[in-house]
């Protein structure tokens, strides 16, 4: 019986695998994920805007390199095709990255988790009559995580099949 305290006792005090109890939720648990879905947000959101903002002043550069050059000379041409292909390329690094996405999906959750840890300490809404607001608080801010988890489980696996699928067909057709 001492062996089984003492491995657990060991186990405990590595951070990992050591279990949260209800006390401690909102400090070792809540906090660090507002901190990282906060993180996440503000990172896509970087990227979407330098991105966007890249894209459309090259866009806006085209144009006028043109209008103001005498001819069509090769660098002229040399300067607005990479233009356009710098253009191509953050175009696809947004959608590829999915920067709006994520910042707005973060920023939602990272919101939620905000207002049901503001909801849970002033016992407001459903905390005001609940006879166990930690258990309400953990159960929704759990699905809450879970919620997005999931939706990015399917969508990667959606990503894997349709890739999968790409591969299946390319072998066929090349048969």
């Amino acid at each position: 019986m001492k062996i089984c305290k003492f491995f657990k006792n060991i186990i405990n005090e590595d951070n990992r695998t050591s279990a949260i109890d209800r006390s401690s939720y909102i400090e070792k648990r809540l906090t660090e994920q507002i901190q990282w879905y906060d993180n996440k947000s503000k990172k896509a959101q970087k990227g979407f805007k330098f991105f966007t903002i890249c894209t459309l002043i090259f866009n806006s550069l085209i144009p006028i390199i043109v209008i103001f050059s005498d001819t069509l000379s090769f660098e002229v041409k040399i300067v607005t095709t990479s233009l356009s292909s710098i253009i191509c390329i953050f175009s696809s690094l947004i959608q590829l990255n999915k920067y709006q996405e994520n910042w707005l999906k973060y920023r939602t959750i990272c919101e939620n988790l905000i207002r049901e840890k503001i909801f849970f300490e002033t016992k407001c809404g459903d905390y005001k009559n609940c006879t166990d607001p930690e258990e309400l608080l953990i159960i929704t801010c759990e699905n809450l995580m879970s919620n997005e988890r999931k939706d990015w489980l399917n969508i990667n696996s959606k990503n894997r099949s349709s890739q999968n699928q790409s591969a299946s067909n390319y072998s066929s057709t090349s048969s």
